[in-house]
């Protein structure tokens, strides 16, 4: 026989949002019922340390303790921060040995990239990235507003191949004869001079030579 039943619930407490919450009380009880305002999911509502969840930024969640006809009644406040918001934005799509800017924004207090590698300056949120190859950069942002888990988003920079332009072998031909150009290393092709080509803007296009040309040196821009 007690006189009354005892109950503390934990003490009111912040989280990030959207996280879970272990609740807790210290009590003589023998059962529990907790409930939420506004609404709130319990992984069990009935045990002294439900694991509670919710999107509300402030959740009151109450608990009451009985030991047969008696009860007693306590409560803890959850106040909910939001995460800290990254946005490293969108990433540029580089040429082989160029460089982009990367364009991020933040809301929070504090940031860092990684890796910082190949960034003219990883104190800014729109660096100058000359990557060697494709890679991803993380923005994590940090605050002071009682979350203190950090915001993270990711930029990929992707860097295309090292264009390696190919006109073919030097050669002979014919006066009068066709002669099949292959040129190759990319997706677009320009020979110069136009002399007895088909056309210049194609890998592969066919020349003819009349007796008046004696050499061609052609150049091939890929």
């Amino acid at each position: 026989v007690v006189a009354a039943v005892t109950l503390q619930a934990r003490p009111d407490t912040t989280i990030c949002l959207g996280d879970p919450v272990q609740l807790n009380a210290q009590s003589d009880g023998l059962n529990y019922t907790w409930t939420a305002a506004p609404a709130s999911s319990f992984s069990n509502p009935n045990i002294i340390n439900p694991v509670a969840t919710s999107n509300n930024v402030f959740t009151r969640y109450t608990v009451v303790a009985t030991i047969g006809s008696c009860s007693a009644t306590d409560f803890t406040d959850v106040l909910a921060i939001p995460y800290p918001s990254s946005d490293a934005g969108n990433g540029p799509v580089l040429c082989y040995n160029t460089s982009g800017q990367l364009n991020a924004s933040i809301v929070g207090s504090s940031f860092n990239w990684s890796p910082i590698t190949y960034l003219d300056n990883p104190n800014s949120l729109n660096p100058i990235v000359t990557p060697p190859r494709t890679t991803q950069y993380i923005l994590t942002v940090y605050d002071t507003l009682g979350c203190p888990k950090p915001g993270r988003d990711t930029v990929v920079v992707q860097v295309q191949p090292k264009i390696k332009a190919y006109a073919g072998e030097d050669t002979t031909v014919v006066v009068g004869q066709p002669l099949l150009f292959n040129g190759s290393g990319g997706v677009g092709y320009l020979w110069s001079p136009a002399t007895g080509l088909s056309n210049t803007g194609i890998y592969n296009p066919i020349a003819v030579y009349g007796s008046g040309i004696d050499s061609v040196e052609y150049k091939l821009i890929v």
